[in-house]
């Protein structure tokens, strides 16, 4: 470093014979500061002289006051991060973002597409619960219900359930098809597929979707099926617009069209069924018997397939008998 008027380690040489000087008288206001060696080196020279020749006083002064200018900012600044160090600073959080709603994980907060530290963390909110399987129900028998083959054909089916759009979700029916190894798994209709179509008419209908797939299965046994059959049975599967002498009678020539047609002839017979007043009689099986009503979902069941077992069988089978039958089977918890 250089000070003006300050000259460090300048070599001053002498030779061995001096004469002696006269002493230099200086200025009031001038400084001679000097150092010598020990002594001569082996070579007959002094060895350098180092001296501040001549400085200012003025000079000197000025240093000093920077030196003591430097030192004192210095000791403040030490002094203030140690005082700033004691105090109690708040967490350094930088908002990235404006306010919007966060959910936290872990002591971090999202808030759009930033991210900013809290001292405790938000807390997620709560899975919705899974959706209970479809239980269905066995309602009690009454003093007047008519109970035969061990079922109870007053009360095949209460209306909450049979309204229970909620029973099965698309992947719920999907599953369904899989699990009874139905070709209807892999069947599709204009690209859509059957769980598809059968999920969608029964919210569209607001019927059970366990409804339709048992309508199905005791219409045309289209749900167990492995193989798909001809176009002719396809076409009849929810024997919408069919007699029992198999005549159609109906425009509903598709897979999707008897389902649809189906699901909507079953809500709008729940529908009209609603203004009757329950109990009441109903002639089933060609007026062969009369049969107690319950409530307007089996009262829908019975306009839809007016039979308790199908009269032509030698055997107990098909009517409303083979629907609770299959709806039972087909609710049935399945064992792990």
């Amino acid at each position: 470093m250089k000070i003006p008027g300050i000259s460090f380690f300048a070599p001053v040489s002498r030779s061995v014979a001096t004469r002696p000087t006269a002493p230099v008288q200086l200025p009031a206001d001038r400084l001679e500061l000097s150092g010598t060696s020990a002594g001569p080196s082996s070579e007959g020279l002094e060895k350098p002289k180092f001296a501040v020749r001549s400085l200012p006083l003025q000079r000197l002064t000025t240093i000093g006051m920077a030196a003591l200018c430097f030192f004192g900012a210095l000791v403040a600044d030490v002094s203030g991060q140690a005082v700033s160090s004691k105090t109690p600073q708040p967490p350094a959080v930088q908002e990235l973002l404006p306010k919007t709603p966060e959910i936290g994980v872990d002591g971090w907060i999202v808030a759009g597409a930033g991210l900013k530290d809290v001292a405790a963390p938000a807390t997620l909110p709560d899975k919705p619960p899974t959706p209970e399987p479809f239980k269905l129900s066995t309602p009690k028998a009454g003093k007047h219900d008519y109970v035969k083959h061990g079922v109870n054909f007053s009360q095949l089916v209460s209306d909450k359930e049979f309204t229970d759009t909620t029973a099965l979700d698309v992947i719920g029916v999907q599953a369904f098809l899989e699990d009874q190894n139905s070709f209807l798994a892999q069947y599709k209709e204009n690209k859509i597929s059957a769980a598809e179509i059968i999920f969608e008419a029964s919210q569209k209908a607001g019927i059970n979707p366990y409804i339709l797939l048992t309508t199905l299965e005791k219409e045309s046994s289209l749900i167990t099926r492995q193989k798909q059959p001809k176009e002719g049975l396809m076409a009849a599967s929810m024997g919408y617009g069919y007699t029992d002498g198999g005549t159609y009678t109906a425009g509903a020539k598709s897979f999707t069209g008897q389902v649809n047609k189906g699901a909507s002839l079953l809500a709008r017979l729940f529908k009209e069924s609603q203004s009757q007043k329950f109990p009441m009689k109903y002639k089933a099986d060609y007026g062969k018997h009369k049969v107690q009503i319950d409530n307007a979902a089996t009262l829908a069941l019975f306009q839809y397939t007016p039979h308790t077992v199908d009269t032509g069988l030698k055997v107990v089978g098909g009517g409303n008998y083979r629907f609770r039958e299959v709806l039972e089977d087909f609710t049935r918890p399945l064992k792990d």
